[in-house]
This record gives structure tokens, sequence and C-alpha cells, in this order.
């Protein structure tokens, strides 16, 4: 799992959380406070993440700063257009509106925090009881309100921003947290394999097999999301001839009648001619989770000889 990206390493645990959770604890082994531990690592990871959450509100924020720039000259330059207007009308509410607009000049290249309240006072000034109806006149009352309007939704924005990395600065790093959660799913793994090997009512043999066989089906899709997901990226990447090749991701080797699942093979009785034990058929999982001769790695459980 150390392969995994932050998000696929916490929708990894989520998943197989999810299926652990849908079985009566007590008939698998596991104990209440050993899930509840587990839950609280993923959620940490969870919120960990959101960090891309704040990238999301940091788009939007310059979304709306491109629109209200974009307001802002439009305004101007009809004001500014509206002089020439043969209308006397208009061109003499243009001139009176470009005395107030001319102490804005360059607001759409100023810092944004700066340009928030600048926006704020232009707005202000061109809704003065004594320039309202020259506004009016040019027909520029709808995008005063829009002006007004999206100004508002980019404070909310960098408000919102604000909050978040708040928030985050006071989470640990995932690279804290990702081995913490990992290491408590060992735990969870190791009592699923005890509980198979050594537990007596009400734990259920059968009902481990039945959820380690759900576990492993999932993981399988998971991992072959990732391979998926690296073929995609490579494919998609636009090569440098000097960059070096990327190396070919090595899938783990699986017999085609290697199980998932390793349950604890019967010993042959004794041959009173030899002493010697025969040796059990199949190649059955190592008591350390592995499998001797199967797969060569990966999170898969395997459950143990006995």
């Amino acid at each position: 799992m150390k392969k995994y990206d932050n998000s696929l390493h916490v929708r990894y645990h989520s998943e197989i959380y999810g299926i652990v959770k849908q079985y009566d604890l007590t008939k698998i082994g596991l104990t209440t406070a050993l899930m509840d531990e587990w839950n609280g690592d993923i959620n940490l990871e969870g919120d960990i993440n959101k960090e891309a959450g704040m990238n999301v509100n940091t788009e939007r924020m310059l979304k709306k700063d491109e629109e209200r720039g974009k307001l802002i000259t439009f305004i101007f330059n009809a004001i500014r257009n509206a002089r020439q207007s043969p209308d006397d009308n208009e061109s003499d509410a243009a001139m009176t509106l470009y005395t107030v607009i001319r102490s804005y000049d360059g607001l759409q290249q100023e810092a944004h925090e700066r340009k928030s309240a600048d926006i704020f006072g232009l707005v202000t000034d061109l809704r003065k009881t004594e320039n309202a109806p020259f506004v009016t006149a040019l027909h520029l009352t709808n995008a005063v309100n829009k002006l007004e309007t999206v100004n508002k939704a980019y404070d909310e924005f960098v408000a919102k921003r604000a909050k978040d990395r708040t928030a985050a600065a006071e989470l640990p790093p995932a690279r804290v947290v990702r081995p913490k959660t990992d290491e408590v799913f060992d735990h969870i793994v190791f009592a699923i394999q005890s509980a198979y090997t050594f537990g007596t009512a009400p734990v259920e043999k059968e009902l481990i097999t039945k959820m380690v066989a759900e576990m492993n089906q999932r993981t399988r899709e998971i991992e072959e999301a990732y391979h998926r997901s690296l073929a995609e990226k490579k494919a998609n990447r636009k090569k440098d001839p000097n960059q070096p090749k990327d190396p070919k991701p090595k899938k783990p080797k699986k017999k085609d009648n290697d199980p998932d699942v390793h349950l604890p093979e019967k010993e042959e009785p004794k041959n009173p001619e030899d002493g010697k034990d025969k040796k059990p058929e199949g190649g059955g999982g190592s008591a350390a989770g592995g499998t001797e001769g199967g797969s060569g790695g990966g999170p898969e459980i395997h459950l143990p000889k006995e």
C-alpha cells in the first residue's frame, strides 16, 4: 500500500473497512476498540486529503477575480466611450461619472485583497444619490449590481480558503498518519488470522473465510485500478526524448490454482512403515501470511495453517 498516493491509500482502507464493518465483530474475532481506532485513522487521512478542496476554492477564487476584472473593464469603457455619445444626457452623465472612476484607474491590476476593498468603494461611489441617475442613464445598473455580487463571492472563497488552511495546519502530515493506519490494519489482519486458527464460539471460521474473500477481491480490484491509472498517465504524458523511461510496474506473480484465502490443511496420518509424515497436498500459506511459491507479495490476506 506504500505505493498508493494519499487519495488511493485512504480509499483502500475506507472500502476494506466498509466490508469488515458489515460483519458481527464477535464472530470474526475483532473488537470495537480496534475497529474504532482504524476508522479514526481513516477519517484523519480523509481530513488531510481535503487539502485538494482548498485548491478547488483557489481555482474558483481566481475565476471570480477574472470575472470581476472583466466587469470593471466593461463599466470603465462604457463610461469613457459614452463621453462621445451624440445624446447629451448620456455624454453629460459619462463626463460626471468619468471624474468618479479616474480615482480607480488601474483597479484591475491591483493586488487581490486591495482590489476587493476598492471595488466596494467604487460600487458605493456609483450608487451615491448624486451619481445613481447617471449610472441609470448609461444603462450600467445591472453591471454595477453584478460587480458587487461577484466581489462578495470572491471574498467568500478567500475566507473559506483561509479557514481550510488553518484547519489543515493543525493536522499532522500524511507521512505520519499513513503508517499508523497501516499498522492498525496489520493488527486487524493478525486478529482475523488468530481468530481463524484459535477462535472458539462465537467465532465462525466459514464467516471469516467469506469476509476475507471479499476483502481480497476488493484489494485486487483496487490494485488493477492502480495499474490502469499508471498506464493511462504514461500514455497521456508527453515524452521528453531526453527523459529516462519509466520502469514498468511489476505485477505480483500468481499461480493459476493458488487461492487468495489459504485454509489450514489437514495432516495425513503417519505411515507406520517409515514413521514419516506424508506431505500435505497443495501449496498452502505460511503462518507469516505469505505463500509458498504463491503470490510474490501484495496486501491480500492469507489465513494461516493450523
